[in-house]
């Protein structure tokens, strides 16, 4: 009787995800040489017109939740994980999961339908014995986030540079939200459920520590010969 081997799993996994596939009872860890959270202003608000465009592009008012089915993607981009004795390391990529972190924050803070908001509340934590645990795991940042998410100041009279481009980028999406996505758009079931698993796509990961750095290295050489752009860029 012959006995097979099992076969190694894929060095590289290029499939697209959804928001919820990508974040849903997950924790990522980001490695110490890139920690720093550095988006400013004009590239949140890039990347808001970019989803609101997109939305937009497929939304009627009126149209019934099922028709979410149908409507176009967004590429946010590749999203580049190591798996490391279990643990997920973000490579490449934790510039937007921060900043789409504080995006559904705040569209959590503005939901009233309770379904809803439980949604949006799986893609940025989970809660084991009462205890909160986010899922961009980056403890240095977890008192600041827990703030934010309870809807409470976060006084902090030195803040790291993460820190402080946090907090000043979860101030400014009021003002930067698209007016378009305001009101009855912004709590519409058809917003939540394009958001959690049609309009925003991401995508690959790369078990072999190495092997995603080197990756992420060809994409950024792409990138610097203009041959590969991300919309927005990091």
């Amino acid at each position: 009787m012959t006995t097979r081997t099992a076969r190694p799993s894929r060095e590289i996994d290029g499939k697209g995800r959804s928001v919820r596939e990508l974040l849903a009872g997950r924790k990522y860890s980001i490695d110490y040489y890139q920690r720093e959270y550095k988006w400013q202003k004009k590239q949140v608000a890039d990347l808001l017109d970019d989803l609101a465009a997109k939305f937009l592009e497929s939304h009627d008012e009126g149209n019934d939740r099922s028709a979410v089915a149908d409507y176009s993607h967004y590429f946010l981009g590749s999203i580049i994980i190591c798996d490391k004795d279990g643990q997920k390391f973000i490579i490449d990529g934790q510039q937007r999961l921060t900043t789409l972190t504080l995006l559904l924050i705040f569209v959590q803070h503005q939901l009233e339908d309770d379904e809803q908001k439980g949604q949006i509340a799986d893609l940025i934590f989970s809660q084991k014995y009462g205890k909160r645990s986010f899922n961009l795991d980056i403890p240095e940042r977890a008192a600041c986030m827990d703030a934010l998410y309870k809807g409470e100041e976060f006084p902090e009279p030195d803040p790291s540079e993460s820190i402080a481009n946090i907090l000043a980028r979860f101030s400014e999406l009021e003002d930067l939200f698209p007016d378009e996505l305001g009101g009855a758009a912004l709590t519409s079931a058809n917003l939540t459920e394009a958001a959690l698993d049609r309009n925003i796509e991401v995508g690959l990961l790369v078990r072999d520590r190495a092997l995603a750095a080197t990756v992420s290295s060809h994409f950024r050489g792409l990138i610097d010969r203009k041959l590969l752009s991300l919309l927005p860029m990091e």
